[in-house]
């Protein structure tokens, strides 16, 4: 499969894996579908916030005590609609917006906006100074995701969007088909409605499955090992076991909105873990 790489890329090698620098866009296509991998932050983070991380593993993996932090953005551009998952931190915290300037993708003319959940560095980029940023599209929301934010937890964000947008909020629950070429896959545990989605086209298939994974370096090796952004730290471990036994199985390609940008690749399984196998 054809990818073209958009933008400034730099390898690093890193516990033995590859990973992608900063850039500002990639793009990949699944079959007739283009994928467009949109960098909002990039940078480095610490362990601080990993759970069940021992220091014998530490010293492994990483014995700088250095992680990449990467918060990724994809457009889906089909044959009549041009589709957004996840919209990064906003225009005052994060560089989306001028990814997607670059890639020739104007928000006026994005249809959909899809949303894996409700955290600010996933949603923050729909208002810009408390104005639709995406005025001509509708925005899809999980319905546990909605109830959880909204119904009850009143988080600011996730209150200030569902109003903002109003009739142009639409509920799915998972297993939805959100358009023909893409279905929601229930990935809970992140958050009560996190949501990953399989873009599909012909025979090809690709994963974007969100905030199953934070620290790729860590994470992929030792899959059991948690982070303090989960709501629910346990069920998050096991649906990220699960979807990375199904995608192993089924040889899916994967988009991450945390893995290193522009985050594209595939999972093997390596001795008790796996190995992420980012595409170049």
């Amino acid at each position: 499969m054809k990818k073209l790489i958009l933008g400034a890329l730099i390898m690093a090698a890193m516990s033995g894996t590859a990973f992608a620098a900063a850039g500002d866009f990639a793009a990949f296509m699944v079959g007739d579908i283009k994928i467009v991998a949109l960098s909002d932050v990039y940078g480095t983070n610490n362990t601080g916030n990993l759970i069940g991380y021992t220091a014998e593993q530490k010293a492994k993996y990483t014995p700088d005590d250095k992680v990449i932090r990467s918060v990724n953005a994809f457009a889906v551009i089909t044959k009549d609609k041009t589709i957004l998952m996840d919209t990064g931190l906003g225009k005052d915290a994060g560089k989306m917006f001028d990814a997607l300037a670059k890639a020739g993708i104007k928000p006026e003319n994005v249809d959909l906006v899809i949303i894996t959940h409700m955290h600010n560095d996933h949603i923050g980029g729909l208002l810009t100074d408390g104005k639709l940023s995406f005025p001509k599209a509708d925005v899809w929301i999980s319905n546990p995701e909605k109830k959880y934010w909204y119904d009850e937890a009143k988080g600011a964000s996730a209150v200030k969007v569902i109003d903002a947008y109003g009739k142009k909020i639409k509920l799915f629950n998972f297993g939805d088909k959100i358009t023909p070429e893409i279905t929601s896959v229930g990935a809970v545990g992140h958050t009560p409605g996190h949501t990953a989605f399989l873009v599909t086209s012909g025979n090809d298939k690709m994963l974007v499955w969100g905030d199953v994974m934070h620290v790729a370096e860590v994470q992929f090796p030792l899959p059991q090992i948690g982070i303090t952004y989960d709501v629910d730290t346990k069920t998050a471990i096991a649906t990220r076991i699960r979807i990375l036994d199904e995608c192993v199985k089924n040889n899916w390609r994967i988009a991450g909105m945390h893995l290193p940008f522009p985050g594209v690749g595939k999972a093997t399984k390596d001795a008790a873990g796996y190995k992420w196998n980012p595409e170049k």
